[in-house]
């Protein structure tokens, strides 16, 4: 008798799924299988039915089961789960109620990215409503479970307004609403990477 323990991950089909969440808190997860390759002048498949007029799909990508879903809320908090640990839904249904999967948001979701495993030692920039900005490694959110940490501490009347995935080489661009552009390398001092979860980060 042989006795084998493995994290219940590593037992999990790595196949490739379509996720959705839309602007009121749904979220779903359907095999990338349920949609047939179309040609020019095709109506393209329902992949969210039951939806109701004020909502709209507000986040839309694909992964492998086996990614890490990064979720990033308005007021900095930011939650992580397997992508296999989202219910499967056909695509008739709205899906789960986003509340359901992560019990301790309280806020609307800002960004949702995907990590895979190969890339925790790239970095994460934060960018919030009045032009501060925060550059963190992904792997200090390893160890953030479904119940959230709080990743960046805003002022009063700021909120993260994106997150993207980065790396040292890249050149972020700021933009703003009246038309202003600034871009600066990732590798630049000023832009370094924050250790402390709860720091505000630098003026953009």
């Amino acid at each position: 008798l042989t006795l084998v323990l493995t994290r219940l991950r590593y037992l999990e089909t790595r196949y490739r799924s379509v996720i959705v969440i839309t602007e009121k808190g749904y979220m779903k997860r359907m095999p990338i299988s349920n949609f047939n390759v179309q040609h020019r002048g095709g109506t393209g498949s329902s992949g969210i039915g039951n939806l109701r007029e004020d909502d709209g799909v507000s986040h839309f990508f694909t992964c492998r089961d086996h990614d890490t879903v990064i979720v990033i809320t308005k007021i900095g908090i930011v939650y992580r789960l397997p992508a296999y640990k989202i219910p499967v839904s056909p695509r008739s249904s709205r899906g789960t109620l986003i509340s359901k999967l992560f019990p301790h948001m309280t806020s609307k979701v800002a960004e949702v990215l995907i990590v895979h495993e190969s890339e925790e030692d790239e970095y994460l920039v934060i960018v919030t409503k009045r032009g501060r900005m925060k550059k963190i490694t992904l792997s200090i959110l390893a160890k953030i479970s479904s119940t959230g940490s709080v990743v960046m501490a805003l002022r009063r009347g700021d909120e993260v307004k994106t997150a993207k995935r980065s790396k040292e080489t890249d050149n972020i661009l700021l933009c703003s609403r009246k038309g202003l552009a600034l871009r600066a390398s990732l590798s630049n001092d000023m832009i370094r990477a924050q250790l402390g979860r709860r720091t505000e980060g630098v003026i953009g």
